[in-house]
């Protein structure tokens, strides 16, 4: 089994074979119960700042039990923008402490972090990223204290000059932070122009995660897989070649149970992955 190491200590990573998960973006709410029906084997990851402590201590624990899927965790970035130097660090440290302690109370395999938002007009994007690995260094101390790993999201967007973290800077990132793992959102990739499979065969194994949608190259759809422009047969091959144990997220935004359910064997499919 993989590990990672930070300021002394070696996190286990729970890496093992390939996994499919689910968002539950389109199952905010009442409709977070509806993921008790997901095949057991089909992972969960909470976007966390939809609930409180309450709800998704409960929701869990229907939801998990009987699951050999993962579990993992999306962090708050709604409100919660790690590039603002308007936003005070006591409110990063505040928001994210909460985010680690359900995270390591859920046993999630990682904490997948937006290392920023989209870079508007105006905006000092030198300053902006300065402050960003600021929050940055913040978060792996608090991933050091709670023993969760991170994960950093690539943030995609068609127009360059609002994306934060444009592809070179945002490989660096793992030789600056070499606690970090990677999740490649492939339709934010695509946003981007990036050559999906090269990334992946660059990241390998600090690849922990993709977020899969899809979308026609202009707007961040988050469309189900097939629906856009996005060539996913070179893609899937690149993944099961150089990531062959990273779990996939279908980070889906309007889809009802009935047709994730109908979707679910198409990337098994795709993937060759058996139930």
């Amino acid at each position: 089994m993989a590990s990672w190491k930070q300021s002394g200590t070696t996190f286990p990573s729970s890496r093992s074979s390939m996994r499919i998960s689910v968002s539950t973006l389109p199952f905010c709410g009442l409709a977070t119960s509806q993921l008790e029906h997901l095949p057991p084997d089909i992972g969960i990851e909470l976007l966390c700042e939809c609930g409180n402590d309450y709800f998704w201590d409960s929701q869990m624990e229907v939801c998990m039990r009987h699951r050999s899927g993962p579990l993992t965790v999306h962090a708050p970035f709604l409100h919660m923008n790690l590039a603002s130097p308007d936003l005070p660090d006591a409110c990063v440290v505040q928001n994210f402490t909460w985010t680690f302690q359900l995270a390591a109370r859920h046993h999630a395999r990682y904490l997948v972090v937006h290392p920023g938002g989209k870079v508007l007009p105006g905006t000092d994007t030198a300053l902006a990223r300065q402050v960003s690995f600021r929050r940055l260094e913040l978060l792996s101390h608090l991933s050091a204290r709670f023993q969760v790993p991170v994960c950093i999201e690539n943030l995609g967007s068609s127009i360059p000059s609002q994306i934060l973290y444009p592809l070179a800077e945002y490989l660096m990132l793992f030789q600056q932070f070499p606690c970090f793992f990677a999740l490649l959102d492939i339709g934010h990739a695509h946003l981007a122009g990036w050559d999906i499979p090269q990334v992946i065969a660059a990241l390998r194994e600090r690849l922990l995660a993709c977020h899969l949608h899809d979308n026609h190259g202009i707007t961040d759809e988050h469309g189900v897989v097939g629906s856009g422009s996005i060539d996913w047969e070179p893609i899937a091959s690149a993944i099961k070649a150089d990531t062959p144990d990273a779990i996939l997220v279908l980070e889906y935004e309007d889809i009802t149970m009935d047709d994730l359910l109908d979707n679910i064997p198409v990337i098994r499919t795709l993937f060759s992955l058996s139930h």
